[in-house]
């Protein structure tokens, strides 16, 4: 039987307590750059209905699409924290309506997987809060 890469890397990946940003996405094994972390469907909602979800909590959750348009990212999708030297990054398959995520460089086993939510630093909602190894890792590069 073929194995589905897919679903055997969510395996390795899962949700625990990340310090002062609550909880995160991990991973149980090393990641290469460039490997496919997570292929996420999403709910898409249109533009007509971005302005009703803003008034709930899904306003924290959701991502802008095309043409004003939104979508809620399933999986794991919702669960990345930010970073402003994140070690994952969306694509957004348009044709498939999937986000994929990717990793910008190796992730080290029991590594946090962040994104950058593309916000400037006035439009969070929380206070940035970057974990230690990474300052630490960038010192060295």
């Amino acid at each position: 039987m073929k194995k589905d890469i897919r679903t055997d890397m969510l395996k390795n990946l899962y949700c625990s307590r990340a310090g002062k940003k609550g909880r995160g996405i991990f991973t149980s094994r090393p990641i290469r750059t460039g490997a496919v972390i997570e292929r996420c469907e999403v709910i898409f909602f249109p533009r007509r209905e971005v302005p009703d979800m803003r008034r709930t909590q899904l306003e924290y959750y959701y991502y802008w699409w095309k043409s004003g348009s939104a979508v809620l990212p399933l999986g794991f999708g919702v669960l990345y924290n930010h970073s402003k030297h994140p070690n994952a990054d969306w694509i957004n398959d348009y044709r498939s309506r999937r986000m994929i995520l990717v990793a910008l460089r190796a992730i080290s086993k029991d590594e946090e997987i962040t994104v950058n939510y593309g916000l400037d630093s006035d439009e969070f909602w929380f206070s940035i809060v970057e974990d230690t190894k990474e300052k630490k890792r960038k010192k060295r590069s």
